[in-house]
C-alpha cells in the first residue's frame, strides 16, 4: 500500500475508501474516527451491491451484528462516511485532521459540519483548535453569522404599529369622483335590465316580483330624471 511518510489513519482511509477491503486487520491500527469511516464505507458498498431479493433492513441487521452497531447507529455511521467524503472534496486537510483524530468531533457534529459552506467549515475547525467551545455551538454561531440579503422596496410596517394619518397624507378631493363612478356603474345596470327583459317570461313572473321591480324602477327613473335636471341646469 503506497502511503506517504506519515502512514497515518487518514491515508489508510483514503486508500481503502473506493475499493473492496476487509476490516479484520485494520481496527487496531487506525484511529476511532478512521475505523468509523471505514465501517461506513464498507456498509454502503455492501448495501449498494445487495441483490434485488435482499432487503435493506436485513443487510443492516447483518452488518450491525458484525460490527456491534444497532440499525439506526449503523445508518448514522454510513452518513458520517458520506460527510467525511464531502468535507474531503472541499477541504482535504480538514478531512485528514478529522480522520487522524487531530480534531476531535463527534459523528453527529461532523455530519452537521459537512452541510456548511467551505469557509464556514474552515472557521469552525480553526476555532475548535483554539477555543474550548462545543462544536455544536460553533456550528450554530457560524450559521448565525450568515448575512441575509437586504430586501428591496419599502420596509414592512410592524404589525403592532398604528398607521398615522395626517392632513398631509389625505389625498386631494376629486370633484369628478362620484359622477364618474356613477357613469361607470350605470352601463352594468342597463345590461342587467336587458338580460332580465330577454331572459324572462313576464307572464309567468309572480305578482309580488313584478310589483317590487316596478317600484324600484320607478325610484330609479325618478332619481335619474332629478339628477339629469340638475346636471343640465349647471352652467358649463
Amino acid at each position: 500500500m503506497p502511503l506517504d511518510e506519515k502512514h497515518n489513519s487518514a491515508n489508510i482511509a483514503m486508500w481503502y475508501k473506493d475499493i473492496a477491503f476487509s476490516l479484520d486487520e485494520l481496527e487496531e491500527s487506525v484511529t476511532r474516527e478512521c475505523w468509523r469511516y471505514l465501517v461506513g464505507k464498507y456498509c454502503k458498498r455492501e448495501n449498494d451491491n445487495r441483490k434485488d431479493t435482499e432487503l435493506v433492513r436485513d443487510i443492516y441487521k447483518e452488518l450491525g451484528d458484525m460490527f456491534g452497531y444497532l440499525n439506526t447507529s449503523l445508518k448514522k455511521v454510513v452518513t458520517y462516511a458520506g460527510a467525511i467524503d464531502l468535507i474531503h472534496r472541499l477541504l482535504p486537510d480538514v478531512a485528514y485532521e478529522l480522520l487522524n483524530g487531530e480534531v476531535k468531533i463527534s459523528a453527529e457534529d461532523t455530519i452537521a459540519l459537512s452541510k456548511l459552506r467551505f469557509h464556514e467549515i474552515n472557521d469552525v475547525i480553526l476555532r475548535r483548535k483554539t477555543e474550548k467551545i462545543m462544536t455544536k455551538k460553533l456550528i450554530s454561531e457560524q450559521k448565525a453569522l450568515r448575512i441575509k440579503p437586504e430586501r428591496r422596496g419599502r420596509p414592512k410596517r410592524d404589525a403592532g404599529e398604528v398607521t398615522r394619518i395626517s392632513v398631509k397624507d389625505a389625498p386631494a378631493p376629486d370633484p369628478d369622483a362620484q359622477t364618474n363612478t356613477l357613469a361607470y356603474t350605470i352601463p352594468s345596470w342597463i345590461g342587467m335590465i336587458e338580460r332580465t327583459f330577454d331572459g324572462s317570461d313576464f307572464k309567468r313572473v309572480s305578482g309580488n316580483a313584478r310589483s317590487r321591480l316596478i317600484e324600484e324602477l320607478s325610484k330609479l327613473s325618478t332619481a335619474a330624471e332629478t339628477l339629469t335636471t340638475i346636471l343640465t341646469e349647471v352652467d358649463p
